[in-house]
């Protein structure tokens, strides 16, 4: 006799596991292993991570205190289908509570739907209580039989361990331009009526901008002064800067509130 699992192969997105349904899928595996699925009890006092990041339910090593000796283990993950998403996005919940020597974790995610695993998306380090990761996996861009790892490596010394909560995968933010700073004018004596306008611009998003236009005002946004001016293009993550070719007129004593936008 055999027993198997048919695991799911999510494809839709953005995709959030929070345990609260059941173990969502995820298999242990490794040496040692104190890898387990429940709900940690919080009046336990020598447990650490005692509570979920979110409701009841997490994946943790040990539900009831410290992980294994020498422990070399991970859970890991049903399948996923990432062949929609332009920048496959990891959002996630962990909590790692390690001794001062030997503990390390990290995620990573294979391809060939577990046969191998040559991705490495993150190293988790020791943390104070919950928390939030969210990293972009540009390796997963177009594959379609990826599977993740949480994997622990114990040391000599004993620690609770690792937990993680609220598994979810989404697209990157593709789309997102601002301005970041206002370079000049600054305040100074004898302004004139010709003030040249420069602005730093950044682009947040996972594309490439191109034809970015870009706007400012010196009365806080009443009146706005360069509707036509436009950034050529700006790579994804980068900052450039922009010098507006109309000037400001801020000749007359008195304060101008500058603010500049990207539209």
């Amino acid at each position: 006799a055999a027993s198997i699992v048919h695991y799911p192969i999510y494809n839709s997105f953005p995709f959030s596991e929070d345990f609260e349904s059941g173990d969502g899928y995820w298999s242990t595996g490794g040496t040692a292993s104190s890898w387990e699925y429940g709900n940690p009890d919080e009046l336990l006092p020598e447990l650490v991570i005692n509570s979920a990041a979110s409701g009841d339910y997490i994946w943790v090593t040990n539900l009831d205190g410290n992980t294994n000796s020498s422990e070399t283990s991970y859970i890991e993950s049903p399948c996923y289908d990432l062949s929609s998403l332009f920048l496959p996005t990891l959002d996630l919940n962990y909590w790692a509570a390690f001794s001062l020597f030997g503990n390390t974790a990290n995620v990573q995610a294979s391809t060939d739907g577990s046969a191998s695993w040559t991705v490495t998306v993150a190293d988790l380090t020791a943390t104070e209580g919950w928390e939030n990761i969210v990293v972009q996996m540009p390796d997963l861009a177009g594959q379609s039989n990826v599977k993740f790892r949480i994997n622990y490596t114990g040391g000599f010394l004993v620690a609770n361990g690792i937990a993680i909560d609220d598994f979810g995968i989404k697209e990157a933010v593709l789309n997102d331009v601002g301005v970041t700073a206002i370079l000049t004018p600054n305040t100074s004596c004898g302004l004139s009526d010709i003030e040249t306008v420069s602005i730093e611009v950044t682009n947040f998003g996972a594309q490439d901008q191109t034809d970015v236009a870009v706007n400012y005002s010196v009365d806080g946004g009443s009146t706005w002064l360069a509707a036509d001016q436009t950034i050529a293009s700006i790579v994804a993550g980068a900052t450039v800067q922009f010098m507006f070719t109309l000037t400001a007129d801020l000749s007359a004593a008195g304060e101008y509130e500058i603010i500049a936008k990207t539209n």
